[in-house]
């Protein structure tokens, strides 16, 4: 392949290139015509991003109008020469092309600047003859001048210069380029001659820099006026009552619904208090002598049980009187749990609470308008654009994980808070050090963490303020408000060591049927801990007197061991619920100076064949 490129440098700082590429088709890479890729993102004097115009003027072949269509691609636009239905002949053929491209000539405090890719490093094919020509305007005067020749980044140049006229340059290639190979040139001429551009001229191309981050900074203002409104409409909670202690539920709330209604959702903690609820009530036995727990039913009586209870009962014990809580029978268990979660939400949802879900709508719409505008406007800048993609796709793929993430640091033990903390981090470190490597090819580049950083806190401010108002615009109703206080006052009671406190309010007397009465509740409430502690030492002689011979539980924790024994219904147990109902499948130098290099610099690209 044979290359002219003849660049003439206007006064408006724009440069008009006619390139003259003569190549052999030989029916295997060229066999309808070329395509020329040209970049129109540079980095300015300053080494800031700059997008620039560049616009195809005319294209012939042999000398000859030829058809030619322009596509969009990464950081620039790709000229294909040639038609899809017409095949070349072998031979030898000459392509010209014409096309103008802005802000190409830079600004130094001694000189004015064109560094220019002359022929770009993206050619698939070697470059045999390579000739560039420079023009300036009238009145100028080439003070220096630099060639590079090579792969990219190459610094030296197996390159011929002839400045024929002060304001013409011409650089020969001595010696052929290798494909991915090209030539770039960076000459200075004396200031004065090209005015640069107005500091209005300046100040808009900086602000259209930080026209993504504006639209995504304020749609998340609005976004978060919208949802203070909303919240102010109908999320407020209504005013909380006077909380007094309670020696028992609310009438016709099982210990299940009592969570329900505490926490204003469902989660697996309710189904163990659940079931701790069914034993105690003669209707199933627990037992926990080896690996895993077993659930056996007692009786066929479903009477006691709640109707949340019943959904369980049916769905756990269909086909067998026992179940082992392990994740081969997940499927049992889970549809146990999805019943009593819908048993709840049937009998106590609209009563007690509403989630107003549906003041989410705008918000969630805004949002996904917001990242869209944003997205919009970083298409020219493509590291900016990729990365976002992906963190964007990487936060809504794990946003159940996120959720979960929450209610365990919500509602878990300290380790458990503890772990679930450092685990997404060192998965977040490792995600952000992937993109990282991927958009900087490993290069450490501050300039690519300072410009993506912004736009990923926004990102995760907007989703995370979604997740935020999903919850916050849930609000009790005047009658969930009372039975939530009615039910903070049954957790007061239940948590308090000092007996003496009550004393005045007639408690009812401790004994070993009270502590199992309220037990499901203290683990729905999430104080059986507090609760076993009042009755230790109650138990422990009731059974040595042969007094109490509960035998709804077998475990490694025996009764004579309350608060472990407890501990392990509260916790252990609920964990293990959680586990074994989870399937497994789901699991900037000057060029002109030497400070340059082969690919810096304006144009460039490349080309091949198709």
């Amino acid at each position: 392949m044979d290359y002219r490129s003849n660049i003439t440098v206007n006064l408006d700082r724009s440069v008009t290139v006619t390139e003259t590429i003569k190549v052999r088709a030989e029916g295997n890479n060229i066999q309808r015509g070329i395509f020329r890729d040209i970049p129109n993102v540079m980095l300015d004097e300053n080494d800031q991003r700059l997008k620039v115009d560049l616009e195809f003027e005319e294209v012939y072949l042999n000398g000859s109008p030829v058809n030619w269509a322009v596509d969009g691609i990464t950081d620039g636009k790709r000229l294909k020469i040639g038609d899809a239905n017409v095949f070349l002949d072998p031979g030898v053929y000459t392509y010209t092309l014409t096309y103008k491209m802005g802000n190409q000539v830079r600004f130094f405090e001694q000189y004015d600047e064109l560094y220019w890719n002359a022929t770009g490093n993206q050619w698939a094919f070697p470059i045999k003859k390579a000739v560039a020509i420079i023009n300036l305007p009238d009145g100028a005067e080439i003070i220096q001048h630099k060639g590079y020749s090579g792969g990219y980044g190459s610094t030296g140049c197996a390159c011929s210069a002839s400045l024929e006229t002060p304001t013409r340059l011409v650089y020969t290639l001595d010696k052929p380029l290798y494909p991915y190979e090209g030539i770039t040139i960076a000459l200075g001429w004396n200031k004065g001659i090209i005015p640069p551009p107005s500091e209005a001229e300046l100040q808009k191309r900086k602000m259209k820099q930080y026209y993504p981050l504006i639209i995504m900074a304020s749609g998340l203002l609005l976004l978060f006026i919208y949802y203070m409104f909303a919240w102010t409409k109908v999320g407020k909670d209504p005013m909380k009552g006077a909380i007094f202690a309670r020696f028992d539920p609310p009438d016709g709330y099982s210990p299940a619904a009592a969570r329900y209604v505490h926490k204003m959702g469902f989660d697996n903690k309710a189904f163990a208090a659940s079931i701790v609820s069914m034993a105690v009530k003669g209707y199933l036995k627990i037992d926990k002598s080896g690996k895993h727990y077993i659930l056996h039913k007692v009786v066929e009586d479903e009477s006691v049980l709640s109707p949340g209870e019943k959904k369980i009962a049916d769905k756990l014990f269909k086909s067998s009187s026992s179940i082992e809580v392990k994740q081969s029978n997940h499927s049992t268990l889970s549809s146990a749990i999805k019943g009593l979660k819908d048993q709840l939400k049937q009998d106590f949802k609209k009563i007690n609470f509403a989630k107003n879900k549906g003041w989410l709508i705008p918000g969630i719409i805004w949002s996904i308008i917001t990242f869209v505008a944003t997205m919009v406007f970083l298409v020219d800048y493509s590291e900016k654009f990729i990365t976002l993609m992906i963190v964007f796709f990487f936060s809504i793929f794990f946003l159940p994980i996120i959720i979960k993430i929450i209610q365990v640091i919500k509602n878990g033990a300290l380790i458990s808070k503890i772990i679930t903390l450092i685990v997404p981090l060192i998965f977040i470190g490792f995600a952000v050090n992937l993109i990282y490597g991927l958009m900087t090819e490993g290069v450490i580049e501050w300039h690519y963490i300072e410009g993506i950083l912004p736009y990923i806190i926004l990102l995760m401010s907007l989703i995370g303020l979604n997740m935020l108002f999903d919850y916050l615009i849930q609000a009790p109703t005047v009658m969930g408000r009372q039975r939530m206080d009615e039910i903070e006052g049954l957790k007061m009671y239940m948590e308090v060591a000092e007996k003496h406190r009550f004393d005045r309010l007639n408690p009812p007397k401790e004994t070993p049927q009270l502590f199992e009465a309220l037990l499901p509740y203290a683990i729905a409430l999430g104080v059986e801990s507090a609760w076993s502690k009042k009755f230790g030492s109650i138990i422990e002689k009731a059974i040595e007197a042969g007094e109490y011979q509960p035998g709804w539980y077998v475990g490694t924790h025996s009764f004579l061991h309350v608060n472990r024994m407890s501990q392990d219904l509260g916790s252990n147990f609920s964990s293990s619920i959680s586990s074994a109902s989870v399937s497994p499948q789901s699991s900037s130098s000057s060029g002109s100076g030497g400070g340059g290099f082969s690919g810096g610099g304006g144009g460039g690209g490349g080309g091949g064949g198709w």
